[in-house]
């Protein structure tokens, strides 16, 4: 819901989703400690009522969301707002195993069943109309009850190169620090996991991100509505590169250091 307060100068919005969600997972019911849990091997017989190798584990997600938007002037919009997601049910991946201690077990990940997240953040959007021109920036804060904390800012620069053609640039930084459990490789075999948990996630590892990247759309509206059979029409090329930097040799993946993304799109709107 949202809501438009003084004159629309200030937009009022509180935001709610829940869901249930569902994880397949081995059938781990006779195992002795954590460290005797395998991981998932197929997901062939996931689901299935009469199947005995595997089990369903629940999954809420609860989230809410305030934010206020404030139009300062006729070309600044800035908002702020925040996150709160409480995770309660099973979150591990069932099909990821780490190897833990000296004696070479490989236990299946095990990661904590209750989760508290926690984001604030703060967006701004300026018009330059004399160049036919936008920005956009963003900063997020973030930390979580697994001691994970973590900051994020986000540049957008967008620009009518033609009275249909626009061009926006993208640049986006990401720095994080990892789960209290969390261990690289080498941690995880010589000193064994850092409590009763464990991890093999890149994500949950203290990192960085970089991504550069850019997009051109095509955008085309007809000058009399009632007599077309579209309202809009939009197709559009994107390109991006995403740079990781990660603390530790033996991290999961350090070998994987970028990603190029590419994207074509094509939508119409009746």
């Amino acid at each position: 819901t949202h809501d438009d307060l003084y004159d629309h100068n200030f937009t009022l919005a509180l935001a709610y989703t829940h869901n249930w969600d569902s994880v397949c997972d081995a059938n781990n019911s006779v195992a002795q400690s954590p460290l005797a849990l395998v991981p998932l091997t197929s997901s062939a017989h996931c689901f299935s009522s009469s199947a005995t190798d595997v089990v369903k584990h629940r999954l809420n997600i609860d989230a809410f969301e305030p934010s206020l938007a404030w139009t300062m002037t006729p070309r600044l919009v800035i908002q702020g707002g925040g996150t709160i997601q409480i995770l309660d049910g099973f979150q591990s991946n069932p099909y990821r195993s780490v190897l833990v201690g000296s004696q070479h077990q490989e236990p299946q990940e095990h990661e904590p069943l209750y989760r508290q997240r926690y984001a604030v953040f703060g967006r701004a959007v300026y018009a330059f109309p004399q160049w036919r021109a936008s920005s956009l920036t963003m900063i997020r804060l973030y930390q979580d009850s697994w001691a994970m904390q973590a900051a994020t800012a986000d540049l957008v620069v967008n620009k009518y190169i033609t009275q249909s053609t626009l061009l926006s640039l993208r640049g986006h930084y990401h720095l994080q620090s990892g789960a209290s459990f969390y261990r690289d490789g080498e941690g995880y075999r010589t000193n064994g996991p850092a409590g009763q948990y464990w991890t093999g996630d890149r994500e949950l590892s203290p990192m960085s991100n970089y991504l550069v990247g850019g997009r051109l759309a095509f955008l085309r509206k007809p000058q009399q509505e009632r007599a077309s059979w579209f309202v809009e029409m939009e197709a559009d090329v994107k390109y991006e590169l995403l740079l990781y930097q990660l603390d530790s040799v033996n991290a999961p993946n350090y070998d994987r250091t970028y990603a190029h993304i590419v994207q074509a799109s094509f939508a119409v709107r009746f």
